[in-house]
């Protein structure tokens, strides 16, 4: 700014320079690569993918927890863990690795046609945890589903879960299934199928009961039935003392009917309430840790051995795979329906 002298003597003005000063970079910034059970290796051009991260937080919000199998992963935890700040992390396999997948389907039976895939949201065998359930207690019951995901440990207990509602197979729609999902799910990734796309919905998982938000008046001599698919469990009586709510009733008929289904209530008091009743039994899928690694890093569509899954996946004299019951699990060899 031109300098405006008000009294005689010497002004000195400073003129900007050409020359800028170089300025420092952080030299503390590291990058690891290595194997991880989980988290982006890929983009969608095919080239992969770093990830920036700050914390060991960072990490396990990406890539998991510390995994045994993890040199990477324990070379992050140390170097958090003495005063680093900043890195990038590569996730690398050999072979071409997969992500866990299976078809959503409009009908329970043979007859059903695939609308949606749901695939896991990055490659490797944490995917077969993940487990995906479908029901119509919506804002509009005949034209809308909501949509559970959910993350299993080893003990089969949910570890994430995430619920997207009122949602509709259709891409004109601002509630699409595929965009709703895709925008906000940890876990899987949506996609269409079909030519032209379908556009029905799918069917519900498990048997989900009238609107019990009333419990009607139940006796000691009531006979009771659950069919969950094609399989009933009863008839059988109530214990005393009976149920008063629909909590208690749920609770009543899990004692019944486990460890062959799994009951749950969804819908609220305050609007209505549902019985749903799911087929039971977890894929319980033995890896020793060898065996984990060489999947996750070869990424190898092994099929599973007879009886080793029968919750998922069962094969058929002849080959072809029939679909579960209910609550189906992500399986890279399988693609069944979601009874």
């Amino acid at each position: 700014m031109p300098i405006a002298p008000t009294y005689p003597g010497v002004y000195i003005e400073e003129l900007p320079s050409g020359v800028h000063t170089i300025t420092g970079v952080s030299t503390s910034v590291t990058a690891f690569l290595g194997y991880f059970k989980r988290g982006p290796m890929k983009n969608p051009s095919g080239l992969g993918v770093a990830t920036q991260v700050f914390s060991m937080a960072d990490v396990e919000r990406n890539f998991g927890t510390l995994d045994p199998l993890s040199d990477a992963g324990y070379a992050l935890s140390q170097f958090f863990a003495n005063g680093g700040s900043e890195a990038w992390v590569v996730r690398v396999a050999s072979g071409s690795p997969v992500a866990s997948a299976i078809w959503l389907r409009d009908r329970t039976d043979a007859t059903g046609v695939p609308v949606l895939e749901a695939r896991a949201a990055s490659p490797g065998s944490w995917g077969d945890n993940v487990r995906v359930e479908v029901d119509f207690v919506t804002t509009d019951p005949a034209h809308r589903f909501n949509l559970v995901v959910k993350e299993l440990d080893a003990s089969g207990r949910a570890v994430n879960n995430e619920t997207f509602r009122n949602l509709m197979n259709d891409p004109k729609v601002s509630n699409y299934a595929v965009s709703v999902v895709n925008d906000g799910s940890q876990l899987i990734r949506l996609g269409p199928l079909g030519s032209p796309l379908a556009t029905g919905r799918p069917a519900p998982t498990g048997t989900v009961s009238k609107d019990l938000t009333t419990l009607p008046p139940l006796l000691a001599t009531d006979d009771m039935t659950v069919t969950v698919g094609v399989t009933s469990h009863g008839p059988f009586t109530l214990d005393t003392p009976l149920p008063a709510t629909v909590g208690d009733l749920a609770t009543a008929l899990q004692k019944k009917i486990a460890p062959n289904a799994v009951v749950s209530i969804v819908g609220s008091a305050s609007n209505q309430q549902f019985i749903k009743v799911i087929a039971g039994g977890k894929c319980s899928r033995l890896h020793r840790p060898s065996d984990r690694r060489s999947r996750d890093q070869a990424g190898a569509r092994r099929r599973p051995r007879q009886g080793e899954c029968p919750a998922v996946c069962a094969r058929m004299a002849n080959g072809r795979r029939r679909p579960s019951l209910a609550y189906v699990g992500l399986t890279p060899s399988c693609r069944t329906g979601n009874g």
